[in-house]
């Protein structure tokens, strides 16, 4: 009988211990949270506190481009960037920045070229970072494709993103926008976003190009998320990039909790063989905006 007694007391102390391992981070999380919301006046102060690891909440090295669904989320929520681009009131539009004092000026090109280059600082070289893009009025996805294909053949070094307008509003994503996030894909655009909805959609990853199928809006009680491009020089000098993405929920960072749940919601919504997400390596990360997922680098070889 005590053994009895003894192993149920046993047990019933290692659910507590285990209890406690998986509340308290959460708890501690929304300390810090209340805190920050009451006294912190810094972006994202209320969620973005520092992890356990050594280096969390350091500033990423290299020239950071922060890519949104809605330009107008950068009131609300501006990540330390050196240059944004995404759309506003349904056009596309490139917020300059300054890098040493020196402007990165974009050059603008003819319909059917890029909306937008930049000769973006590598370590001693530099890359050219080319944005695509098709307009809320009247979005020509064939054009588009073609447009970068042919740029990647003058450029297979460059790196493209490819920004498409979605008449579906709740960023539900349909068999028509995947064979056209494909087409793009296979023109050469290392990351694709669509935009126009008003909540995250599902993401699709093909040899590390990256299809983001909704970024979601600005309402306060809607989730977004917003992406963060770091160009930086590699191990033997040649540029590299990393794509990170912060969720974002009424313009401050996920909370530990809010990261997680976001992170299942991808997968739930990612099912497809194509972009079954728990075949893939995402990674957690904690920098100076808040906590991201960590798409690690993406390739800069042209057309896959």
């Amino acid at each position: 009988m005590r053994r009895t007694r003894r192993a149920q007391l046993a047990i019933i102390a290692v659910a507590i211990a285990a209890a406690v391992a998986i509340l308290a981070p959460a708890f501690a999380d929304r300390a810090r949270e209340r805190g920050g919301a009451r006294g912190g006046k810094e972006r994202g102060a209320e969620s973005s506190w520092p992890g356990r690891g050594s280096r969390a909440g350091e500033k990423p090295a290299g020239y950071g481009i922060a890519l949104y669904g809605d330009l107008a989320l950068a009131d609300r929520f501006s990540i330390p960037a050196d240059a944004a681009f995404g759309p506003r009131d349904g056009a596309l539009e490139l917020v300059e920045a300054r890098k040493g004092g020196v402007p990165l000026a974009p050059a603008v090109v003819d319909a059917a070229g890029p909306r937008f280059a930049l000769e973006v600082p590598a370590g001693a070289s530099h890359l050219s970072v080319a944005f695509f893009g098709t307009s809320t009025a009247a979005p020509d996805l064939a054009s588009l494709a073609a447009a970068i294909q042919a740029f990647e053949s003058g450029d297979p070094g460059a790196l493209v993103v490819a920004y498409a307008s979605s008449a579906d509003l709740d960023a539900t994503r349909t068999n028509d926008r995947v064979d056209e996030s494909r087409n793009l894909r296979m023109a050469g655009a290392e990351i694709v976003v669509w935009y126009g909805g008003d909540g995250v959609g599902e993401l699709s990853q093909i040899k590390r190009r990256w299809i983001f199928y909704g970024l979601g809006g600005t309402a306060a009680s809607r989730e977004s998320l917003v992406l963060r491009l770091l160009v930086s020089a590699g191990d033997k000098g040649a540029p590299m990039a990393e794509l990170r993405a912060y969720p974002v929920q009424g313009g401050r960072t996920a909370t530990a909790r809010e990261l997680g749940a976001t992170y299942w919601s991808l997968i739930l919504k990612s099912w497809a063989p194509e972009q079954h997400l728990m075949k893939r390596k995402i990674g957690f990360g904690f920098d100076d905006v808040g906590r991201h997922f960590s798409f690690g680098n993406v390739p800069i070889d042209g057309r896959p």
